[in-house]
């Protein structure tokens, strides 16, 4: 290895003055879980390490492209013109703990996307608002079919069926990992929904923007019309049914298989110039996290959105919230929490509360109770919970290590004046601003500002309507 390295090294050196721009890549020692040891050469660029698994990756593939560094950044994004849906890992990287790569970096941040049907080298661009950019490389290799543990190929599924043609890449996925389910049609279709018990978290699947048009379709099998989302799988081994409906009456069932614990190949160290390709496509931005904890010992954690929040609002509205976590007659409370932003989903803007040391005297049957500064206290006591829990305790599993969902309910804002109610003095409050259009400067706070976007407007009216159904805070 050393040797390897060495010639690479002088061949490089030898051609500088001749060759103007030479990709230089060398090969990085892994352990036996693909971390990078302490005798690895490590060509950090701009504070960054990147890393491709697998290299290469099969055409139509999944590849996970991970990036390290020593501090965190804002506005993350990774981009290429030749992978599609890429997904930002929200509940386990985009944070400065718990880094799988060994290469004594505190932050990492890691996206699976789906690679070209077209064998080929292509560039990939990490950015982020500090100015940091490190670009990498992915080789899309090989034949189109995917093999599974067994060696066999799964091939995409190609017959149409009700004018569609399904295909799922990969067929065979690592559990709780990530699918991409692509439907094609010659016809534009309307209310086009996707389900499936083998997914996870539906509302975490991302569609393309590329796709949902009738231009473009990347499957090159004549059809007009796409359809692409990248999906969380269970964690639960099987054979799952994902079914493509739309509004005309014409559906589509394909399937794909959940594996047993098949884990990918160990990643290759990346070593990249950072110039290059700029990002064709840009993801939701990722700030870097406010609370870090170094271990998982009574560690919960949760995701939330508030109710009418712009995705670009420039004044506080979110933070800082309180928690109470109960469970039968024990309970613990937070004060002064700052939600992590994550992503945008479906226009909702997604945070993640960590509360780091959780230890009642029961840590089942729990509920979570939640207020922000300008919202009402509510009350979750279910994963997934999308309306009003009305029942005594609640039926979360603090031990579980789930990361709860309550993003399907949000906060509603209105308590303008902090009272902990909504009522007729929050609405003058805020009419009075809306008739002036009071606003403020970015990241000053305005106390009748529902929604963020540093101004009283009939849209902050509107939001405390909304909110008055459910004027008083939920209690135990």
């Amino acid at each position: 290895m050393n040797k390897h390295i060495s010639f690479w090294v002088i061949w490089s050196l030898l051609l500088v003055a001749t060759v103007p721009l030479i990709v230089l890549e060398l090969k990085t020692n892994l352990d036996n879980r693909g971390r990078a040891t302490s005798t690895s050469t490590l060509d950090t660029i701009n504070g960054l390490n990147a890393y491709v698994n697998p290299q290469p990756v099969a055409p139509g593939g999944q590849v996970k492209v991970t990036f390290t560094a020593a501090q965190g950044y804002t506005n993350v994004s990774f981009a290429s013109g030749q992978l599609s849906s890429c997904q930002l890992d929200l509940v386990n990287s985009a944070k400065c703990s718990g880094n799988p790569m060994g290469d004594g970096m505190s932050c990492w941040w890691q996206w699976t996307c789906t690679a070209s049907f077209t064998p080929g080298t292509y560039v990939g661009t990490f950015s982020s608002s500090e100015g940091n950019t490190r670009n990498v490389t992915i080789t899309v290799g090989g034949t189109a079919p995917l093999p599974t543990s067994t060696g066999t190929a799964i091939q995409p599924t190609v017959t149409t069926i009700n004018g569609l043609n399904g295909y799922v890449t990969p067929a065979l996925v690592t559990p709780g990992g990530q699918v991409t389910l692509t439907f094609t049609s010659n016809d534009g279709l309307t209310n086009i929904n996707l389900n499936s018990a083998g997914i996870s978290n539906k509302s975490l699947c991302v569609s393309n923007p590329a796709a949902t048009k009738c231009s473009g379709n990347t499957m090159g099998d004549g059809m007009s019309c796409w359809w692409q989302w990248t999906c969380p799988v269970v964690t639960t081994p099987g054979v799952y049914t994902a079914t493509f409906s739309s509004g005309e009456g014409k559906n589509r069932d394909v399937s794909f298989t959940v594996g047993s614990g098949t884990v990918l190949p160990s990643p290759t160290m990346i070593q990249q110039p950072a110039t290059g390709v700029q990002p064709t496509m840009v993801m939701t931005p990722i700030p870097t996290p406010t609370q870090v904890t170094s271990s998982t010992t009574g560690l919960v954690q949760f995701l939330m959105s508030f109710g009418g929040l712009v995705a670009d609002g420039q004044c506080p509205v979110v933070a800082p919230v309180s928690v109470i976590v109960k469970s039968g007659n024990a309970l613990a409370q937070y004060d002064q929490v700052t939600p992590e932003r994550i992503g945008v989903v479906a226009s909702a803007v997604i945070y993640r509360v960590t509360l780091p040391n959780v230890n009642l005297s029961t840590m089942t049957n729990a509920a979570i109770f939640v207020k922000g500064p300008k919202q009402i206290q509510t009350k979750y006591g279910k994963d997934g919970q999308s309306d009003y829990y009305g029942l005594a305790g609640g039926t979360l599993d603090l031990t579980s290590g789930t990361v709860f969902d309550f993003s399907h309910y949000p906060l509603m804002a209105g308590d303008a004046n902090g009272d902990g109610v909504i009522n007729g003095l929050d609405f003058s409050l805020v009419k009075s601003d809306v008739l002036t259009h009071r606003t403020v400067d970015s990241g000053a706070n305005l106390a009748t500002d529902l929604d963020g976007d540093c101004q009283a407007t009939a849209n902050d009216l509107n939001l405390l309507k909304l909110s008055l159904n459910d004027k008083q805070s939920q209690l135990y």
